[in-house]
């Protein structure tokens, strides 16, 4: 089977009941596409969602920009293709690691903004810590400890920003919000990608350079505008840090249908004892 004999929780339920009904419907009217249209409208007003959808775009663009000018990044400071092909491996395979960790850190603490915070600031700081060792030739063993650091607490907040975005906005569907941060992340990375290689000079004319890049002429020295973008997101977590407050609305809807339960419950016990108590 692909899915559960029964929902995992309410809010699943809920959700699976209101797909029923809307496949049950032979045309989409426009009452309908209004009601879509609007189920947009709330995570753009709240000041938490961008500030989620900016810095889940801004890192995950950067990673994908990292990865993609990984050999060229290296190979002007003497690395071979081998090491840069192992850079972006481990990056991925610290990433990998480190989110069920994290994951299970969430789920029993409960403490999803806080986890957000601690792994996004940790990965800016692996970030500053690889501009540095880039200014410097043959340091495989630093490098390689930044790009751990680097993808351990990068990529384990991938998916704390998808549930934090999905707690918010609640009831709006997770696919919206889910939309939301990709879109963000690819014109992120649109705009970023431009601007490094634009701003960053052609090897031959720096000092600091170990080319083995081989006989290409355009060969371009990224340290600079790679220290750039770090600035930007040590910002990008300095505004994070202080300014994300989001409410667990999907946890409170939890915590209603729990408390009206177990009242249910407990009204149900008292009316058995008095029947009882009466016979």
């Amino acid at each position: 089977r692909s899915k559960p004999l029964t929902p995992p929780s309410h809010v699943a339920a809920v959700s699976i009941i209101n797909r029923q009904v809307n496949a049950n419907k032979r045309f989409l009217s426009l009452h309908c596409l209004s009601i879509f249209l609007k189920s947009f409208i709330p995570p753009l007003r709240l000041y938490g969602f961008w500030i989620i959808t900016f810095t889940f775009g801004s890192s995950t663009g950067y990673f994908t920009i990292l990865l993609a000018l990984m050999q060229q990044i290296l190979c002007t400071k003497g690395y071979s293709n081998q090491f840069a092909g192992f850079c972006g491996s481990i990056t991925i395979a610290a990433g990998l690691i480190a989110a069920g960790p994290v994951a299970l850190l969430v789920d029993k603490t409960g403490l999803l903004t806080e986890t957000l915070k601690v792994t996004f600031s940790l990965s800016v700081l692996g970030c500053i810590c690889l501009s540095i060792v880039l200014w410097f030739p043959n340091q495989q063993v630093l490098v390689t400890i930044c790009l751990i650091c680097l993808g351990a607490f990068g990529f384990s907040q991938y998916s704390l920003c998808l549930e934090l975005a999905a707690e918010a906005t609640y009831p709006v569907s997770e696919t919206i919000t889910t939309s939301f941060l990709f879109i963000s992340t690819q014109i992120i990375s649109l705009v970023m990608l431009p601007i490094l290689q634009f701003t960053a000079p052609l090897a031959k004319n720096s000092t600091y350079i170990t080319n083995t890049c081989g006989p290409n002429e355009d060969v371009r020295d990224f340290n600079m505008p790679h220290m750039g973008l770090c600035v930007f997101m040590v910002l990008l977590a300095i505004v994070q840090l202080f300014t994300l407050k989001l409410p667990y609305k999907r946890r409170e809807y939890l915590n209603t249908i729990v408390i009206s339960i177990e009242s249910d419950n407990s009204v149900n016990d008292e009316n058995d004892g008095m029947e009882q108590n009466d016979l």
